[in-house]
């Protein structure tokens, strides 16, 4: 994982946290010099604020910008790719449709969220273990053939989600 990835997954995962430079550059082993060109990068973007506190500032995500989301949102998606998991469920479940729902869709998701995905398949016992892990994230999933059966509210929010794989009939 490039340098930058590093700074920008920690504010990823932890969008309400304040950090100081020195703390960031300790958390993800990168030197000071690095991490504050990283920073000034990320500020110019819009994707972090600088908080002005004495003695030292501090930097927070600016998660009502749009493109923090954005970002945020298609980092989780490239994660779910790179980690071989969409592959795997493919090959094991042959769903007619895998689709990122719930906060990571939305880019709102922080350390301790699932991983929400619905496949469209029958029910099926499947080890995640090992993504789990890799991600960093539990993995919450919610199979059925029909997204017809699921109640108003899940199925809305399914459908908004981010298709990964395949087609979703209703």
């Amino acid at each position: 994982m490039g340098q930058i990835n590093k700074i920008e997954n920690l504010f990823f995962e932890n969008p309400s946290r304040e950090f100081y430079l020195r703390e960031i550059s300790k958390l993800i082993k990168i030197p000071k010099t690095t991490v504050q060109r990283k920073l000034i990068d990320l500020k110019n973007k819009e994707l972090i604020n600088k908080l002005k506190t004495k003695p030292h500032p501090r930097y927070r995500a600016n998660t009502e910008n749009f493109y923090y989301k954005y970002y945020k949102k298609n980092r989780i998606i490239e994660n779910l790719y790179k980690s071989n998991l969409i592959e795997f469920l493919i090959k094991e479940a042959n769903p007619s449709a895998i689709i990122l729902f719930g906060s990571c869709a939305k880019g709102e998701y922080d350390a301790k969220s699932d991983i929400d995905l619905f496949l469209g398949s029958n029910e099926f016992r499947l080890d995640l273990k090992n993504y789990e892990e890799k991600l960093k994230h539990k993995i919450n999933i919610i199979f059925k053939q029909n997204i017809g059966d699921f109640n108003t509210e899940l199925k809305n929010n399914i459908i908004n989600g981010e298709k990964l794989y395949g087609v979703i009939r209703i």
